[in-house]
């Protein structure tokens, strides 16, 4: 089975390129189905990552192929709106958008692949591949953001297209279960006879972390916050609440695990309150250093706004760290399906997204020894009946594959 895999150039592959070792942090369905298809012998696998970044931290040719120890499969690299010429104003993307097209278009035809899978900001070449060629498209929809249920409801210019986008008559859409509503979402934009699947993420269940080259303080209570340092994942929320929590609790410590826009205001902030020794900036880390970490704190503080059975959130489950999430909301879609498969006495909610005293109350509460174990006890049996290993899911996405490959 001869398959084109376009995928966006993650933040967390981007250090993979400059090292030249794949090593990736982050998108584990996406790395995860790579490494199995670049050695698998029943697949000749094809790898473009699309950069969608106007500032990356690589520059690159307009396309350029790299070679990694530890991947069999040569990565082809195809650079986004920084080779636009600024005069291009408001419309670089757009001239990125259509320069990243041509190129995918080059290579299907060069190709000729039974399958094309695309993620979701590669909606683009995956619809047009879909309309106007006799491609078999699957695309990849990694959660659904609310604008995109936004979109689905409006009747403009720039909607109607999204929705003609989406529309396209691909074989089939793979959406991940993590609470962003994807299953109402497929159901309103798709088209009838385009197959839809739900399927929450997998979680290594071997491996069992004593990773030491991450230093965590000794004692104390330690909270967990993984994720990009940016305004949507909640790490301003967060650390408001924090700093409110440790002045009424000198035991805890924040553990703050990621990179972003927001990092170098965070680590000021800290140094500002005298608080740089309670909280630790651990930075982008591997999966195995995260999995250490998990296990080494004390809970977990995920503030996601738009779904909290996030990957992340699922391994914490599976890891026994007791999990505080924002309550669901239904009006948006956002949670409604960890409600359904997470009960209240496995994670904790506190409250609205944004509602810092709430949040403040909930650290203080999860800080109490007696108060965590409640929640421990519960989380591994909801796990076990939840949640499959890596190669469970693995073969899920395969089955789909195979049924998109034998389809007329």
């Amino acid at each position: 089975m001869k398959i084109l895999y376009v995928c966006r150039l993650y933040s967390g592959f981007e250090e993979s390129i400059k090292t030249g070792q794949w090593n990736p942090k982050g998108a584990p369905t996406i790395a995860r189905m790579i490494e199995y298809l670049d050695t698998s012998k029943n697949h000749n696998l094809t790898i473009i990552l699309t950069q969608k970044n106007k500032k990356p931290s690589l520059k690159l040719k307009p396309i350029q192929t790299f070679q990694l120890d530890g991947l069999l499969t040569p990565i082809t690299v195809i650079s986004g709106p920084n080779i636009i010429p600024k005069w291009s104003w408001k419309f670089q993307d757009k001239f990125s958008d259509a320069h990243q097209l041509l190129r995918i278009f080059t290579a299907y035809f060069k190709l000729k692949p039974d399958i094309i899978y695309c993620d979701r900001v590669n909606i683009l070449p995956a619809a047009f591949l879909s309309r106007f060629t006799k491609a078999k498209v699957i695309w990849r929809v990694m959660g659904v953001l609310q604008e995109m249920h936004q979109d689905a409801d409006k009747n403009s210019i720039r909607s109607n297209f999204r929705k003609w986008l989406w529309r396209s008559p691909f074989k089939s859409v793979i959406c991940t279960l993590d609470g962003s509503g994807g299953d109402v979402w497929m159901n309103k934009v798709l088209n009838p006879a385009t197959l839809n699947y739900l399927l929450i993420n997998g979680i290594n269940k071997e491996n069992q972390s004593t990773n030491t080259s991450i230093k965590l303080p000794d004692g104390g209570i330690k909270v967990l916050f993984v994720g990009r340092l940016e305004s949507l994942k909640g790490i301003e929320e967060f650390m408001e609440s924090f700093y409110e929590a440790a002045k009424q609790n000198k035991k805890l410590h924040a553990i703050i695990a990621g990179d972003g826009s927001l990092k170098e205001d965070m680590i000021y902030q800290s140094k500002k309150l005298k608080m740089q020794n309670r909280v630790h900036f651990l930075g982008s880390i591997t999966p195995n250093q995260l999995k250490y970490v998990r296990k080494n704190c004390s809970f977990y503080v995920s503030l996601n706004k738009q779904g909290n059975l996030s990957n992340v959130n699922i391994e914490a489950l599976y890891d026994e760290l007791p999990t505080i999430i924002p309550s669901s909301q239904p009006e948006k879609n956002i949670d409604v399906d960890t409600d359904n498969f997470v009960p209240d006495n496995v994670f904790y909610r506190f409250g609205k997204v944004g509602d810092k005293d709430a949040l403040v109350k909930a650290i203080l509460f999860m800080a109490n020894d007696s108060n965590r174990n409640n929640f421990k006890k519960n989380m591994r049996p909801c796990a076990e009946k939840l949640l499959p290993s890596w190669p469970e899911r693995i073969k899920q996405e395969l089955a789909i594959f195979d049924d998109v490959l034998n389809s007329h």
